[in-house]
């Protein structure tokens, strides 16, 4: 059945909205999936040709184009990840005008023990779940979340959704990627303002994550877009999030550039639709938290160690300490751990090529001996048996997170020729992690009453932890050279 078919039998009961927003719906499919055969860096939606009514998902689309819904995409893929494994630790994930989106069947992190809601409008539901039946996904569709037919500019969505099983006293992860700027001004405040003071009880922890635009695209897209706000992060705390991170693609200019170079947090980068004159027009994605704590993974999306080559990387010696996971059950490395090892070898590429070689940067393996092995074996695929051999060190004692930095500490105080070079530990990890491995690597320096300077840095981000793997990008740019491909 296809899109079109499945809508012709359940007609939208707001024609106004949900029909020219539904075709919208088709074309961001029709993108994932051009994206999941092109950049699969960003998503791998094996789902989303089945949902694009039609539209063309090839390659007459520009990868810019791609580029900017891919980037979209991943950044909403990694909040929830974030939300899962993070400071949050939700428990419940709640997808707003769900649509289209796959990610409750496509996410791991939400196919564990956290509980996936789905609102939108019932005709939507019910064409979806006519799609997923005529393709023989039926029975993984119904498991995979608990879908809500209900107007979210209606109050009664939240007594809706109780009644289908929402627990107000669990910790809870928001998205509504797409939505709010289709939306009237004062419908748009009221639904934050709900998730915030309605959605769950007072004391329990909550964020969200939704897509804006400046004032000046109100009347875009062929006249669907409604609300738009200049102050969007002010709009979001007057709602009652108290802490609050503005996202901006930066500009598409200059030369190719990999994906974490397109998503910034200041004004110095702005995404802009085309513009017609006077103000740029600006796209913003919205992370919204209960309690700032929660907000700081966002405050710098690269992590703690921003790479600044005129402020002291220069003349020291460093060592980047990446630090293993459990392996899989059937012991095989796990999606986590590959982007923990693609992230410290990232950072020893960039490193080696800015302040000097070999002797100047090492890169150690920290965990136990089978996931040690495991780290290496995939570092090979990637770089080569003869560069991991001559580059990595291995340490194979560590089963927890301070083995792991006494163990790496022994290494660097045993390393020649950095006696009167200060000395730099970097610490690769997942980002729910990295504040912990870097508070435990710092309390184990203390401890030790050795002449050297050292200082220790963090370098791991939200992106590294999500389902679309960085291997696919590191591969093409270490074997091929440049960068990836459709970002230049």
């Amino acid at each position: 059945m296809t899109l079109a078919a499945a809508a012709a039998a359940s007609p939208p009961h707001d024609m106004s909205l949900s029909q020219e927003v539904r075709d919208t719906a088709n074309k961001i499919a029709a993108s994932r999936a051009a994206i999941s055969e092109k950049f699969p860096l960003y998503c791998n939606d094996q789902y989303a040709t089945l949902f694009s009514g039609g539209q063309s998902t090839a390659t007459e689309r520009s990868d810019k184009s791609l580029s900017r819904i891919g980037c979209r995409t991943r950044f909403f893929d990694c909040f929830l990840s974030e939300g899962v494994h993070g400071d949050l630790k939700a428990e419940q994930v709640l997808i707003l005008a769900s649509g289209f989106d796959t990610r409750a069947l496509r996410l791991r992190c939400l196919q564990g023990n956290v509980k996936v809601f789905e609102v939108d409008q019932p005709e939507t539901i019910s064409a979806k779940a006519a799609i997923m039946k005529e393709a023989g996904h039926e029975e993984k569709y119904d498991r995979a979340s608990v879908k809500v037919g209900a107007d979210l500019r209606k109050k009664s969505w939240i007594q809706e959704l109780r009644r289908r099983g929402f627990d107000p006293k669990l910790r809870t992860c928001i998205i509504a990627e797409g939505l709010l700027y289709y939306f009237e001004q004062s419908d748009a405040i009221e639904l934050l303002k709900t998730c915030r003071e309605s959605l769950v009880n007072e004391g329990v922890d909550v964020s969200i994550l939704f897509s804006a635009v400046s004032s000046n695209c109100v009347g875009g897209m062929n006249g669907l877009f409604r609300w738009g706000s200049d102050n969007v992060v002010e709009d979001a705390k007057r709602c009652g999030w108290e802490a609050c991170r503005a996202f901006q693609l930066a500009e598409w200019e200059g030369g190719g550039r990999s994906f974490d170079d397109f998503v910034t947090t200041g004004d110095a980068h702005l995404g802009r639709l085309p513009d017609q004159g006077g103000k740029p027009k600006r796209t913003f994605w919205v992370a919204g938290f209960s309690s700032d704590s929660l907000g700081a993974p966002f405050s710098d999306p690269k992590g703690e160690g921003r790479l600044d080559f005129e402020s002291g990387e220069q003349g020291c010696k460093h060592f980047i300490v990446v630090l293993g996971k459990q392996l899989n059950d059937d012991g095989q490395i796990s999606s986590e751990l590959k982007g923990r090892v693609l992230r410290g070898l990232q950072l020893n590429e960039t490193l080696s090529s800015k302040v000097g070689g070999e002797d100047t940067v090492k890169c150690i393996f920290s965990g136990g001996k089978g996931e040690c092995a495991a780290m290496i074996s995939f570092a090979s695929q990637v770089i080569g048996k003869d560069a991991v051999s001559s580059g990595i060190i291995c340490e194979e004692a560590s089963n927890t997170t301070i083995q792991n930095a006494k163990c790496a500490l022994d290494i660097v105080e045993r390393a020649p020729g950095g006696e009167n070079k200060k000395m730099l530990i970097w610490v690769v990890t997942s980002s729910y992690h990295l504040r912990r491995a870097v508070r435990v690597m710092k309390a184990e320096l203390g401890r030790r009453k050795g002449g050297r300077a050292v200082e220790v840095r963090g370098w791991g981000d939200f992106f590294a932890v999500s389902e679309a793997s960085e291997e696919h990008e590191y591969k093409h740019r270490h074997n091929k050279g440049g960068n990836f491909p459709g970002l230049s």
